[in-house]
């Protein structure tokens, strides 16, 4: 072989592996092509978005609901019966409290209605114009006191008794003073005076008349014992304290100024048998 024919033979040599390696370049290029594509997604043209956007129709997301978890019923059916409870235990204490003052209350009336219903009373005794008043008739003076208290509440029953001044004679034995000693009255005395025709009087208006003024404030009504028109004005300025005065004496023993300015008049020859 010539030179020529070498130097022919060499170029083919090196073109044929030039158009190898190019070849060889060509399928690497177009397997990492391959790879690259398969590794990358598909890009979307227009075309086909605009496809897409037409064959499905867009959807608004639906607001979400907020739903509270459910209670079971049993749950407040139970807290309503609870509460009915409580509310059926309160009316039941409210209802006893209420009995218990109604009961109160009622108690309390009957006291007032009583209280009120019986009178205060106030006796004031004029013993010798009592006793001078009928003859030969002996008084009980405890059966005077509880016919004339009869119904009332009786406060004060006083005697107004003249005494003597006679040692000889003791005071719980005098006439004016022993027929009242055992029962409910206080006495009041007052010595008898010696006149110079030697006549005798007791005499305790002063004393009868300041204490009827002084204790009519405490009472509803006062019985005047006596038909003394000496007590006409001491009767006039208890009523005008708005109690009410009885006379209670005997006929013989009373004046017509007593008869007419008291509130009642007690004739006590109609009551002998229950002062006897």
């Amino acid at each position: 072989m010539t030179n020529k024919d070498e130097k022919t033979s060499a170029s083919r040599i090196i073109s044929g592996r030039r158009k190898v390696s190019s070849k060889s370049a060509e399928k690497d290029s177009k397997s990492k092509s391959e790879v690259t594509q398969a590794a990358k997604p598909k890009e979307v043209t227009k075309t086909e978005k605009s496809k897409t956007s037409r064959a499905t129709p867009k959807r608004t997301p639906r607001a979400t609901k907020t739903t509270s978890p459910k209670t079971s019923d049993k749950e407040p059916s139970a807290a309503i019966d609870q509460e009915y409870t409580r509310l059926q235990e309160e009316i039941r204490a409210q209802q006893t409290v209420i009995a218990e003052l109604t009961v109160n209350m009622e108690s309390l009336n009957n006291q007032l209605s009583k209280s009120s219903a019986k009178q205060r009373l106030g006796i004031f005794v004029d013993v010798p114009n009592l006793i001078y008043g009928i003859e030969d008739v002996e008084l009980h003076m405890g059966k005077l006191l509880s016919f004339l208290s009869e119904d009332r509440q009786l406060v004060r029953a006083i005697a107004y008794c003249p005494i003597s001044d006679d040692p000889r004679e003791p005071i719980e034995n005098q006439k004016f003073i022993a027929p009242f000693l055992n029962y409910d009255y206080r006495l009041v005395t007052s010595p008898l005076k010696r006149f110079a025709d030697g006549s005798i009087k007791g005499n305790c208006d002063v004393e009868m008349t300041v204490d009827m003024l002084s204790m009519a404030e405490r009472l509803d009504v006062i019985t005047l014992v006596s038909g003394d028109a000496d007590f006409s004005r001491a009767v006039e300025a208890v009523q005008s304290k708005g109690v009410r005065v009885e006379a209670a004496a005997f006929a013989g023993s009373t004046s017509s100024e007593i008869r007419a300015i008291a509130d009642k008049y007690l004739d006590l020859n109609n009551f002998v048998d229950k002062i006897t």
